[in-house]
């Protein structure tokens, strides 16, 4: 268990405004903080294992986040390129935090700030 990972969601979700771009693929948010590739996945009923939540880091991958999901899926990354964090090592307060990512995230990838600023701008 990674001590330091409440830490990042709290900065992540305080800075989001540096959430510069997002993807969504098979129930996972990918999305580029500052330069760094990270994903959430939101799949419920994976057990007691897993969690309903993981939070991906692939920290040697620069490609497009749509490049990074498909090599995810189909299995085609080392454990170098892919360092995974799963709810069920985790406490509820990190369990609420990932699902608060996951929802911002939806928000982000919908693109309803955009709707909402550009109509209420003027």
């Amino acid at each position: 268990m990674e001590e330091r990972l409440p830490q990042l969601l709290d900065k992540i979700l305080k800075n989001h405004a540096l959430i510069v771009e997002t993807f969504f693929f098979e129930g996972e948010y990918y999305f580029r903080y500052k330069t760094h590739a990270l994903s959430v996945l939101f799949a419920p009923n994976r057990g007691d294992k897993y969690g309903d939540y993981s939070f991906y880091m692939y920290p040697r991958s620069s490609g497009a986040l749509s490049s990074i999901a498909q090599k995810s899926m189909f299995g085609d990354m080392s454990e170098l390129e892919m360092i995974s964090f799963n709810s069920a090592d985790y406490p509820n307060t990190v369990v609420s935090k990932l699902e608060e990512l996951y929802n911002l995230l939806r928000q982000k990838y919908s693109k309803v700030d955009d709707v909402f600023e550009d109509i209420l701008r003027d």
